[in-house]
């Protein structure tokens, strides 16, 4: 996920992104265009994704079959201003569906509570999700 962020891959993106989240975007044909948009608008504001740092020494835990692990995520950008940086922070979930033999992922800093009961509805009341 790393290499196709800072490649802007959104193929790539949308194949490790969470089905889960694939699904609530219309499919992968809508979710490859809204990741599409999102790359040009970058693009259009002369932002560009240089480095992505994943703090990765954290646990795998388990609930109803499903492998999951939080990590957070710092992303530096370029800015047109080239004597500043952007930065941003993410907080994501790794999971690894029962049936799955990939890993795919999903940021979930920024879900409310509804969004948060649609897209991991086994989670909710039952794992606490570290927050920034």
């Amino acid at each position: 996920m790393t290499a196709a962020s800072t490649a802007h891959d959104a193929q790539a993106t949308v194949t490790l992104t969470s089905p889960r989240l694939v699904k609530q975007m219309g499919g992968g044909e809508a979710a490859l265009n809204l990741i599409k948009g999102a790359l040009t608008q970058l693009q259009k504001q002369g932002i560009k994704i240089d480095t992505v740092i994943n703090y990765v020494d954290l646990d795998t835990n388990t609930l109803n079959n499903i492998a999951y692990s939080f990590f957070p995520q710092l992303i530096v950008m370029s800015i047109p201003d080239t004597s500043k940086r952007m930065i941003a922070y993410a907080t994501l979930i790794a999971i690894k569906e029962q049936k799955s033999k990939n890993w795919t992922f999903l940021d979930y800093g920024n879900l409310n509570d509804d969004q948060m009961k649609i897209l991991l509805p086994e989670f909710v009341g039952k794992v606490d999700f570290p927050r920034a």
